[in-house]
């Protein structure tokens, strides 16, 4: 259990990093953009190689280290790991690169895999439902870098 003062600390550093994110809002925009290109329908699946081979050459650019490993055949995951300094806590952040089929494709206003912005929110196939989360989760990696964390960030 945390004391008043530990938590304090802590709402600071979340309260210090969520702000940097909202300073890098373009940055995301366009990790959220170039996920969202990357089709990756499930059903059929087995199209995730393209999207997970971008992740993983985005964290080993921030400095991770990589391992690729397929649970199936032709369905490879991505697991990066960037070590802390410290001896303290890890974090671990994950999620998933594919989106749910593709149905009622016509009803879109655009291509669903065309991103584009109006009013501040991004649209486009998956931008709420996992790209989003995975976007941060690369923009945390990358904070992590001046944050003093450990991260195992997992696709």
């Amino acid at each position: 259990m945390l004391t008043k003062v530990e938590r304090g600390n802590h709402m600071e550093n979340i309260a210090r990093i969520l702000d940097k994110l909202d300073n890098r809002k373009e940055a995301l925009y366009e990790i959220l953009q170039t996920l969202i290109r990357l089709r990756t329908p499930n059903p059929p699946g087995g199209n995730e190689k393209e999207a997970q081979q971008w992740i993983a050459a985005r964290l080993r650019k921030l400095g991770f280290e990589v391992d690729i490993f397929e649970a199936l055949p032709g369905r490879p995951n991505v697991v990066g790991k960037l070590a802390g300094a410290g001896g303290g806590k890890s974090v671990i952040l994950n999620g998933h690169i594919d989106v749910c089929e593709d149905r009622l494709i016509d009803k879109w206003r655009h291509d669903p895999y065309d991103t584009y912005i109006e009013g501040g929110t991004l649209f486009g196939k998956g931008s709420s439902e996992r790209c989003k989360r995975r976007s941060r989760t690369k923009s945390a990696g990358w904070r992590r870098q001046t944050s003093g964390c450990a991260s195992t960030l997992r696709s």
